[in-house]
């Protein structure tokens, strides 16, 4: 799960630990790294736990998935710890476009065009390191 540390992601992420599965709940907010800017709640072992406690088993995960080298420790981590992947969602999202929201593009500054390309960049990362591993099983 890219991005499951709030908002959709940690929905998904729980919704699954009802269903008893496994998931890997990867993002870049942990409780022992910087906290975000915008100060919202949320994090990988939070939502860990919670799997958990719904029944599946929450596997928390501190890595930038828009960084080449963590995005495929990850892939490297859960095929070598489970062997296979059934299912990857990606829910990171790095701009916070809210405050900025109805301005025309040519309003926007600099930055949410470049947190908007990194995760355009993290969703193909762990697109390509999920299908690596799903082709080579034949499904998933």
């Amino acid at each position: 799960m890219a991005g499951s540390s709030r908002g959709a992601g940690r929905g998904i992420a729980l919704a699954l630990g009802d269903a008893g599965a496994t998931v890997y709940v990867a993002a870049r907010t942990s409780r022992h790294g910087p906290k975000p800017a915008a100060g919202v709640p949320g994090t990988v072992e939070d939502t860990a736990e919670e799997v958990s406690a719904r029944g599946g088993v929450g596997i928390p995960v501190r890595a930038d998935l828009g960084n080449e080298e963590e995005a495929a420790a990850l892939f490297h981590r859960v095929e070598e710890e489970h062997g296979r992947l059934d299912l990857m969602v990606d829910s990171a999202w790095g701009a916070n476009f809210m405050p900025e929201w109805s301005k025309p593009f040519w309003e926007l500054s600099a930055g949410i065009w470049r947190d908007t390309a990194a995760t355009i960049n993290a969703a193909w990362l762990t697109s390509v390191h999920a299908a690596r591993i799903m082709v080579k099983q034949g499904e998933g």
